[in-house]
């Protein structure tokens, strides 16, 4: 039997033969040329000419590389100086303290922090988009040096400052002590801006003391933020600062048009609702006037505001204007679809939502009322799954579980509602609501005791309402029935 080398494609060993002798052949040859010119590179790197053009490559690559990082360096220190130059710039110098407070930790350093994050803090709580004043220990901030020169960028921006009367903010003050009291004194490029009570303060209540210290840092050089850090506890208080600030600063500056907002928003909770309408536009007008790109928040307090009046059209509109001046803020999309909503365009209300959603695929609220939508229109299989992505973005949305559970009742799902009513109730064990909806859910699953649990819980929290009492009285029945049959333990639900 001949055996065939079917893997080459020959049926004939004497041909394979041949056909494997060729291409020995041909390898030799191959291999041949790579050691002729492995040879010649040899002679060549002995030679130095490799060596040569190596050099010159490695010269022209070193001249290349320093050029970009000089390039990267200039950009970075104008960079820097751009920013320093557009921003006011504000920095606690030094906070003298007296040695108990430096034995007992509270050093100069320690205090300047302090008040920084105390100032942040205020910053938040003020509730504005608006960009803050860079605050910092002047020895913290960033600086650069520039290459070849015994100066750095923060010193050039200083010069500039004093040359063109640009605004520089030094905070600098002293703590004293006499008799066990602390006394502060705070200034602003030497001007008195804060002092603490003349009778003096506990050591104690330092920190209470250094946050009046941070609101006068920050009345003094953020007046607007401070406005609206006290628009609630004192409107009176934002209201003269607000007129303080329109008074003294020029219509296009951006204190100025936020100040109008805020009147607004004052105006509105006082219920004068035509001065919160002229406010309103008025920073609308200076906005678009001054070329405030993105600035949308006073249409959508006026969207607010015909909408509690009632005005279901005029809110509409302004909300398709704030959506002109700000196309990306999802806020926008999802306020305007619970417009829609309250106004019957519930497929309107779920294509905003949807468009929220896409700027921002976390948006809790967006996703529970793109459910809510979906549950009036009877699509509660697509409810629960925007509920799910609700709670995914914001684990501790409660009335998305709630609803959530709710949903699931509807889809016939009692066990999956069971596990969210349970969760909400983790989530807050004072609600008697959801203790309620809890043990209805438990009593549809024939989970009895349990039922009667949750509803004694819910009677706790909420008093005796009718309709948990009547709950109640039917989950006690059929324990007794199912007592009587000796299925369960218990008599009645008391």
């Amino acid at each position: 039997m001949v055996r065939r080398t079917e893997c080459l494609g020959f049926a004939n060993p004497l041909e394979f033969n041949q056909k494997l002798t060729e291409q020995l052949k041909t390898a030799k040859m191959i291999f041949d040329t790579i050691i002729v010119q492995l040879q010649n590179f040899g002679m060549r790197l002995l030679s130095g000419q490799f060596w040569r053009k190596f050099s010159r490559f490695l010269t022209r690559s070193r001249t290349f590389v320093l050029d970009v990082v000089i390039c990267v360096a200039i950009t970075f220190g104008l960079t820097l100086l751009i920013q320093d130059l557009s921003q006011k710039s504000v920095s606690i110098t030094k906070i003298n303290t007296p040695f108990s407070l430096e034995t007992s930790g509270f050093t100069s350093l320690t205090l300047e922090e302090v008040l920084i994050s105390n100032v942040h803090k205020i910053e938040e709580l003020a509730r504005t988009s608006m960009k803050s004043n860079r605050l910092g220990v002047s020895a913290d901030k960033v600086d650069f040096a520039v290459p070849g020169a015994d100066v750095t960028i923060g010193t050039i921006a200083s010069l500039i400052r004093d040359i063109f009367g640009l605004e520089e903010w030094k905070i600098s003050g002293d703590i004293t002590e006499s008799k066990n009291l602390l006394f502060i004194e705070l200034r602003l490029n030497e001007k008195i801006i804060y002092q603490s009570p003349a009778k003096g303060v506990d050591p104690l209540k330092l920190d209470d003391a250094l946050t009046d210290a941070s609101a006068a840092i920050v009345r003094e050089t953020e007046p607007f933020f401070y406005a609206s850090y006290v628009s609630d506890t004192d409107p009176h208080e934002a209201m003269r600062i607000i007129d303080e600030i329109i008074a003294r600063l020029p219509e296009s500056d951006e204190n100025v048009i936020r100040a109008y907002n805020l009147r607004g928003i004052i105006q509105k909770n006082e219920n004068d609702i035509d001065g919160a309408i002229m406010s309103y536009n008025e920073a609308n007008y200076l906005a678009e006037k001054y070329g405030y790109r993105n600035f949308s928040v006073s249409y959508r307090n006026l969207a607010l505001l015909y909408s509690d009046q009632g005005e279901h059209e005029k809110s509409v509109n302004y909300y398709r204007r704030a959506i002109k001046a700000d196309p990306n803020n999802p806020l926008i999309y999802n306020d305007f679809g619970v417009e829609l909503e309250a106004g019957a365009d519930i497929d309107g209300a779920i294509v905003k939502f949807h468009e929220a959603i896409g700027l921002d695929g976390n948006y809790a609220y967006a996703y529970g009322n793109l459910a809510g939508a979906l549950a009036m229109k009877g699509d509660y299989t697509d409810s629960v799954e925007s509920y799910k992505e609700a709670i995914r973005a914001d684990p501790k949305y409660k009335l998305a579980y709630l609803e959530l559970a709710d949903a699931l009742m509807h889809e016939g799902r009692t066990d999956e509602a069971v596990r969210d009513y349970k969760a909400l109730v983790n989530l807050d064990t004072s609600d008697g609501y959801s203790w309620y909806q809890l043990g209805a859910a438990l009593e549809s699953e024939g989970r009895l005791e349990e039922s009667c649990d949750a509803l004694l819980e819910a009677r706790k929290l909420s008093g005796v309402s009718p309709k948990v009492q009547a709950e109640i009285k039917q989950v006690g029945m059929l324990l007794q029935k199912g007592k009587a049959a000796g299925n369960s333990k218990r008599m009645n639900c008391e």
